[in-house]
């Protein structure tokens, strides 16, 4: 779970996800201003740890890795060449560089961490897979898994698209509870409110498609 997490915890304090965003990052600044060197290295225990798999809180950290990342690219970006610059900012429809992230999570300072969350859930994560499908080129390919693994396609039915195994269904539910978008109980899911609520702005946003 992202809000009871103790990642969550350690970084923003008893407050978690209700702090401003403003307060996060100055607190986020204070840490890198203090010990450079020591704000590096948790900066890549946080990433050796989403990238290692297996954990329940892989949403916290990458949440909490992300807001790092921005502050640290705020300290660097001045220090940078040109070129570097250049690739952590220049936009396009299959990217989210640094740069664009620092300026969008700024303009919510005021909101608190929850919210900032959310809009991160729906733009961020929902809204850039359907930008990034949406911009494939008509000559495709699909993949399509079986009992032997995946295997390359040229045409996909609908049917297809649509079949999920096991192994996919489970992810998909293990990444909702992480991201307190439901709970999973004795074999039944419920929705907690915020995944109520982004199921409405999904059903809204598609109808109005």
């Amino acid at each position: 779970m992202v809000a009871g997490s103790e990642i969550i915890k350690d970084a923003f304090g008893a407050g978690g996800l209700r702090r401003t965003t403003i307060d996060a990052l100055d607190a986020l600044r204070l840490e890198r201003d203090a010990d450079v060197l020591q704000y590096d290295r948790r900066t890549r225990q946080l990433t050796e740890q989403l990238l290692g798999g297996g954990r329940t809180d892989q949403g916290a950290i990458g949440f909490v890795l992300l807001l790092r990342l921005v502050v640290q690219w705020e300290a660097r970006r001045q220090q940078s060449g040109a070129e570097a610059r250049q690739a952590h900012e220049k936009e396009s429809s299959a990217v989210l560089p640094l740069g664009w992230l620092h300026k969008e999570i700024g303009s919510r300072a005021n909101q608190d961490l929850g919210q900032l969350l959310s809009w991160m859930l729906r733009d961020l994560v929902i809204g850039q897979s359907l930008r990034v499908a949406l911009r494939k080129p008509g000559d495709r390919f699909f993949l399509a898994r079986d009992e032997e693994g995946f295997r390359v396609i040229r045409e996909s039915s609908v049917r297809s698209d649509f079949e999920y195994d096991a192994s996919r269904i489970k992810a998909a539910l293990r990444l909702m509870r992480d991201l307190a978008l439901a709970n999973l109980e004795n074999g039944s899911l419920r929705l907690t409110a915020e995944g109520n609520r982004l199921c409405a702005e999904l059903l809204d946003f598609h109808a109005r498609s």
